[in-house]
């Protein structure tokens, strides 16, 4: 099926997918995530560990820019039970005045630093108030290899959209054969699970690629 089919998607679109060798929606469905984040919970700080992806939301208790050879945004984040310093070592100025002392923010990153001192370096973050205070996500969200002038989000909503559209139109690419003999999923199964992991999914597993929708795709 033709990608203009989907909503949004034109010519200049449909240029940059390209790049990706996506030509059409069973393109653009196999392009399977490289990886998935969860942003289904908020993690208290104080149980962050080194290494993790996590998101937390707490108040910020200062913000101040740090001397060194190129100038840092640092920014402390406490929510009762801990604190971590969200930095910044490319920023523009209006970011210090979007982030005040005492407002709510939520933020999704890496944590690194050291035991009793955590950073996360170049978060994703919002403030957060009255008007602008986003439920959590349902499911784990897919991360997308990307190309210049498409941006994660919008490969994930291009996808989503081609799963809403349906499944019915796709063509089993394997006989039935092979796919009683190794108990293989059908392919719209597989790429449903695969492009919108149902909540409960083990995370971990899904980023090594052990469930056999994964596996039936390799």
């Amino acid at each position: 099926m033709k990608l203009e089919l989907l909503s949004g998607v034109g010519q200049k679109l449909c240029e940059k997918l390209a790049k990706l060798r996506i030509f059409n929606q069973l393109d653009l469905l196999l392009h399977l995530p490289k990886s998935y984040q969860d942003r289904t919970q908020i993690t208290p700080i104080g149980y962050l560990q080194l290494g993790q992806s996590a998101q937390i939301q707490g108040m910020i208790q200062g913000v101040e820019i740090l001397p060194a050879r190129r100038r840092i945004l640092s920014c402390n984040i406490y929510d009762g039970s801990g604190v971590v310093s969200m930095k910044f070592f490319h920023f523009y100025s209006g970011m210090q005045q979007q982030l005040k002392e005492g407002m709510d923010i939520r933020c999704f990153g890496p944590v690194s630093g050291q035991i009793g001192r955590l950073d996360m370096i170049h978060p994703e973050w919002r403030i957060m108030n009255a008007s602008q205070n986003p439920s959590l996500e349902e499911r784990l969200t897919p991360m997308y290899t990307v190309t210049e002038g498409i941006r994660p989000p919008k490969m994930a909503q291009l996808v989503q959209s081609a799963l809403t559209k349906g499944l019915e139109w796709l063509e089993e690419l394997l006989p039935r054969k092979i796919l009683q003999h190794y108990r293989f999923l059908s392919l719209p199964v597989s790429l449903e699970f695969i492009h919108a992991p149902p909540v409960g999914t083990n995370i971990q597993k899904l980023n090594e690629g052990n469930y056999p929708a994964q596996r039936r795709l390799v």
